[in-house]
């Protein structure tokens, strides 16, 4: 695929949901990356974000409840 070739580069980005690399046959690298994985690539890292802040907070707080032990107690109290 040449350099120039936007249009191959935009449908084979829009086909395969993959970014596309083309160093071509100059000095400079063209990345081209289809909308939809962008846009996924975003909310990835915005889940990553909130899970690293999310597990920062519970190191912090030392207080740390069992899964099992807690969900029995909420099913004792809100279904008898």
């Amino acid at each position: 695929m040449k350099f120039s070739d936007t249009n191959k580069i935009t449908e084979t980005c829009h086909n395969s949901k993959e970014s596309v690399f083309d160093t071509g046959e100059s000095k400079g690298i063209k990345y081209s990356i289809n909308v939809e994985t962008y846009d996924s690539m975003l909310l990835q890292n915005e889940v990553d974000s909130a899970i690293t802040k999310f597990e920062a907070e519970i190191a912090k707080s030392k207080e740390f409840l069992d899964a099992r032990t807690a969900l029995a107690e909420l099913r004792k109290k809100h279904l008898g």
